[in-house]
């Protein structure tokens, strides 16, 4: 199991705030990277030690963690990092893709060009965390791209609930995140919804059209991921 990799005592704070931001970054970074494992028992005490923090930012952070999903309860050790069944991992990909599927439409109906722009400076920075190999950045960014169409729909509890369901699955979705090949087919991907939906905008297709592309795009995300499970677990026997 992993630790976390670094001191913040030589990091330049202004407020308890800030300090508390930057303990959430790092703590975070390490838990999308894969630094720290699925299931990794997370101490206060031994947190406060790697980041060279007292312990109440590290108890913020990690209450904030887990209101996000991404880590748990582990009775009177603390917390650990999520973990979950692979039933458990199918049922969110189905929600997702159920509701993303909504969103799309809605989001089709109400299109804006601020809208489209921001998508395209998603894909913009994809590409270069890509070609930096930012595996972290990449999660963010990805999560970012579909909660922006979700956005658009104005359904406020779709989108919390979408929101919860993205940050669980980055949890498990580090390895398809470092595999290049998946990198670039989900870019592809992007590029084509922002195509998709710019023709939507202009009345050349449908809302419900665009839904459905939505839905292919996650749909083949769910694919891949199993798919590189299975690379994974076959490489490791």
């Amino acid at each position: 199991m992993g630790k976390p990799t670094g001191s913040l005592k030589t990091l330049s704070v202004d407020s308890r705030v800030a300090l508390r931001e930057q303990v959430y970054k790092r703590l975070k970074d390490e838990i999308l990277s894969g630094v720290l494992a699925t299931g990794t028992r997370l101490r206060e005490i031994e947190l406060s030690a790697h980041y060279g923090v007292s312990r109440t930012p590290v108890r913020e952070v990690l209450q904030r963690l887990q209101s996000e999903g991404l880590v748990v309860r582990a009775g009177k050790a603390g917390m650990k990092v999520l973990n979950l069944s692979d039933r458990d991992i199918e049922e969110l990909f189905e929600l997702r893709l159920a509701l993303e599927t909504v969103a799309a439409e809605s989001a089709a109906r109400v299109i804006d060009d601020h809208l489209l722009d921001q998508l395209a400076e998603i894909v913009v920075k994809t590409e270069a965390a890509a070609e930096d190999e930012d595996v972290p950045s990449l999660i963010k960014l990805n999560e970012g791209f579909h909660l922006s169409i979700a956005g658009a729909s104005r359904n406020a509890r779709m989108i919390e609930t979408l929101r919860g369901i993205h940050s669980t699955l980055n949890v498990f979705r580090r390895s398809l995140f470092s595999n290049t090949t998946e990198v670039e087919s989900s870019t592809r991907g992007h590029r084509f919804v922002l195509h998709a939906l710019r023709a939507a905008k202009d009345g050349l297709i449908q809302p419900t059209t665009f839904g459905q592309i939505v839905a292919d795009h996650v749909s083949a995300a769910s694919s891949s991921y199993w798919l590189e499970r299975r690379h994974i677990e076959r490489d490791a026997s």
